[in-house]
């Protein structure tokens, strides 16, 4: 079992879990169904650099024990591969009919110890964040505060990202190097990367169909990426908006490849609302569609630790009657 451990999460369990009994318990059955070989807890790269804010070298060192002894395979650290890797690796299995790669990697974390370096991640998050909150505040001068529905937003979101990907692989086609547009990176860092893999220009080519006829926007962790950023504009362009939270930015991208990867997601409380919101609004709609290949994915907030608890124990024991095959 996958069980994906936000930083919010792993922070709870590592520093507050033994002054909490509901998280303790929650820690304990982790550890347990990892050293019976049941759980593994890979480490999503945004911890390694979300650890860093933590001032404590004390409590970032808590942090980083429990999760690498919980995404510990072997004598080797599992690790979720970013959304943009996981982003340039299907597109390029894609262009040149590979299969589809893993999710998970082998990772390493080595700076938490150090006072200095650790400040000097936190300062790159801290100004990388206020990059988003200004391009925030130039997107918002265009946007209708009016209702929206789920699925018009994701098609609209999934349709722009598509786009800018269509562009960047066009000026490929031309031997053009890519360019960052304004206010929007996306398309860019996957155009670099083609543009190291050297694609033939039959393989942009077939990567270009592949957007034409949406089976570019199909790949999973670009859907839930979709899905996820559509709930929280619907959010946004209510006649009663949300406040605006730089945390989405990062929080969304990570979600995406939690929901496409791990059997159960622990999370801060105001995401999990926002993936739980989505899996009821999915649900209504496939069942109302007659789409049977919608299936809700398991997320907890840590603030409901007892229930996250509850359900991996539940699965561990179905796996320990269920006969191997």
């Amino acid at each position: 079992m996958v069980v994906y451990l936000d930083q919010c999460a792993i922070s709870c369990l590592a520093i507050n879990g033994k002054c909490c009994q509901l998280n303790e318990r929650l820690r304990k059955l982790l550890l347990k169904g990892h050293e019976e070989g049941a759980i593994v807890c890979p480490i999503p790269p945004e911890t390694i650099l979300e650890t860093s804010g933590i001032p404590s070298k004390e409590d970032r060192m808590k942090v980083y024990r429990l999760q690498c002894e919980l995404a510990d395979v072997g004598g080797q650290l599992a690790a979720f591969k970013s959304i943009h890797k996981l982003i340039n690796e299907e597109s390029l299995a894609i262009a040149r009919g590979l299969r589809h790669p893993s999710c998970f990697e082998f990772g390493a974390w080595h700076s938490v110890d150090d006072d200095q370096l650790a400040e000097q991640h936190w300062k790159k998050l801290v100004k990388s964040k206020e990059a988003m909150i200004n391009r925030f505040s130039i997107l918002c001068a265009n946007i209708d505060v009016s209702s929206l529905n789920l699925n018009d937003a994701r098609q609209g979101i999934l349709k722009e990202h598509a786009a800018h990907v269509f562009r960047h692989i066009e000026r490929l086609e031309k031997d053009l190097h890519p360019i960052r547009e304004e206010h929007t990176h996306m398309g860019y860092d996957l155009a670099c990367f083609l543009q190291d893999q050297r694609l033939s220009k039959i393989e942009l080519a077939k990567l270009k169909e592949a957007i034409i006829n949406r089976k570019w926007e199909a790949i999973p962790v670009i859907w839930y990426r979709g899905l996820l950023a559509a709930a929280r504009e619907v959010d946004y362009r209510s006649p009663t908006p949300k406040k605006y939270d730089v945390n989405d930015e990062i929080d969304i991208p990570r979600m995406a490849v939690a929901m496409n990867s791990a059997t159960v997601c622990i999370t801060d409380r105001s995401m999990a609302a926002l993936c739980n919101n989505v899996n009821r609004t999915m649900t209504a709609m496939s069942k109302k569609a007659h789409i049977d290949d919608w299936e809700p994915k398991v997320v907890f907030a840590i603030g409901d630790a007892s229930n996250a608890a509850d359900f991996i124990e539940a699965a561990l024991a179905r796996l320990e009657v269920e006969p191997c095959t």
